[in-house]
């Protein structure tokens, strides 16, 4: 339940939207700003109507988020495997993730479009490559503040490299990745945007490449739109877990 003082906050937040929607409409409407320049509300919503009646939103939509889900789902298993062997390898492992990290995304992206083509498979792999950094250096510092003291007494109880890595270990890293999963699927749309941006037949990247090529700001404004909203939606999903793991835990914040 929410409280008087939260809805309100957010019906205000709705009716500041709702003055800078009537201002730039009305704005358009007067000439003051070129509709071709900014678009407008209207213009926007008409866009949409022949976007979903053409079905272009029952294929890009589906592409571009399956692309971005599946990279996450890897670079997040990615990230949290190397992160343990980091662990034991930090001399081997670290040096070259840091060295890879320091090469431009879009250097990355552009390689491996040109290896393997406009397919959905390269758009996953750049989704999984943008993710994956953030949730191996959030999870390999988590371990790695892990207390030398607390280490020392599990191998005084006996425990062996099992023990550590299932019962010290692993917890750890769930606890360290549900704080970088918010900024890993971020990461991990971007990847997949930015792939169908440079090369696709298909996907909200591709979509706004076409929408910027023939100059139509109202279907970019689209383009945002379907943007913004489904991965609001996510991100509160993936909070909700966030929170649900620190509970599990005993974690209320990192």
């Amino acid at each position: 339940m929410y409280s008087t003082g939260s809805l309100g906050k957010r019906a205000a937040g709705i009716g500041v939207i709702a003055v800078l929607l009537l201002t730039w409409q009305q704005a358009v409407d007067r000439g003051i700003i070129p509709e071709y320049l900014l678009g407008s509300p209207m213009g926007v919503y008409e866009e949409m109507q022949r976007y979903v009646s053409q079905g272009f939103i029952y294929v890009d939509l589906p592409i571009t988020y399956t692309e971005a889900f599946a990279g996450l789902v890897l670079g997040v298993a990615l990230g949290v495997g190397l992160a343990i062997l980091g662990v034991f390898y930090a001399r081997v492992l670290e040096p070259v993730v840091i060295a890879f990290k320091s090469i431009p995304h879009i250097l990355i992206a552009a390689i491996i479009i040109t290896l393997l083509g406009v397919g959905i498979l390269p758009k996953i792999l750049i989704s999984m490559i943008f993710s994956f950094s953030v949730v191996f250096f959030n999870v390999y510092t988590g371990m790695n503040a892990i207390s030398p003291g607390l280490l020392a007494l599990f191998k005084l109880y006996g425990a062996t490299s099992r023990d550590l890595l299932f019962k010290l270990l692993i917890p750890y890293a769930i606890l360290w990745l549900s704080a970088s999963l918010r900024q890993a699927f971020l990461l991990a749309f971007s990847g997949a945007f930015l792939g169908e941006f440079l090369a696709a037949r298909y996907g909200l990247g591709y979509r706004l490449q076409y929408y910027i090529t023939v100059y139509n700001t109202n279907g970019v404004w689209v383009i945002a739109v379907l943007i913004m909203i489904p991965t609001l939606l996510f991100l509160l999903i993936i909070r909700n877990l966030e929170e649900r793991i620190k509970k599990i835990y005993g974690l209320r914040s990192l």
